[in-house]
């Protein structure tokens, strides 16, 4: 089921706009916001970037997914099966691996990225893409979640991928941020992938229970949709 609404998607459709969106676009995000930096195309700078270029397709694709799955009549399949949703979420846990691995690849041929720094980082910055992905994804489905039942399917995902470059803290550390940006920001785990990318301690465990949280709201968010859409399918 869920390869049949990802195959109508236009997205996993066409190969070339397979290329795009899962190379090109996250290529060119990292880019634009490596221009913002003084320490432009340097490896730690390009690990955030590429972080916070993970987490934004992450809850694109995942809001494409079920809205494709609303249009095609089988989104309510995916409420009634959380086999479903853990498949999507391994699918997609394996594609943003291969946009890494992509990503870190063209930067290395066609910048010349290399250097320690980059190599000897690899351990913490794999552990810090896997908390992006992580967290992207359950944030992604709380909020396409929320968003089916509007006049507007993508208003809270399209919201969530505004805020990501402030909240994701990856162009400016939060110590910089005045308090009351600093606050709202910690309300999103996305945070703490800057602390893991830059070894700081505490980091793992605050981690963990960003995802027990987040994962608690998930899952009431599912079920209070699930009788939305049961009523509806009644009525």
């Amino acid at each position: 089921m869920i390869l049949t609404v990802m195959r109508n998607l236009g997205v996993f459709a066409n190969p070339k706009t397979l290329l795009v969106s899962f190379f090109i676009e996250p290529l060119f995000t990292v880019l634009f916001f490596s221009f913002l930096r003084t320490n432009f195309l340097e490896a730690s700078a390009l690990q955030s970037f590429i972080a916070l270029s993970i987490e934004m397709q992450v809850v694109a694709i995942l809001a494409q997914i079920l809205v494709g799955a609303l249009v095609d009549g089988l989104l309510l399949d995916f409420y009634l099966s959380f086999r479903s949703l853990v498949y999507l979420i391994g699918i997609m846990v394996g594609v943003s691996f291969f946009v890494i691995l992509l990503q870190s690849l063209a930067f290395v041929v066609l910048f010349g990225i290399t250097g320690e720094l980059w190599i000897q980082s690899w351990p913490t910055f794999l552990l810090g893409m896997g908390q992006a992905m992580l967290f992207a994804e359950l944030l992604g489905l709380i909020v396409s979640f929320l968003s089916i039942t509007r006049p507007n399917p993508y208003f809270f995902s399209n919201l969530l991928i505004g805020l990501l470059p402030v909240i994701s803290v990856a162009i400016a550390p939060i110590r910089f941020y005045p308090d009351w940006l600093a606050m709202f920001s910690r309300i999103f785990p996305f945070w703490l992938v800057q602390s893991t990318l830059a070894n700081e301690r505490g980091g793992l465990l605050l981690s963990f229970l960003y995802g027990l949280i987040d994962l608690a709201v998930f899952i009431v968010v599912l079920k209070v949709s699930k009788r939305k859409m049961l009523k509806s399918r009644i009525s």
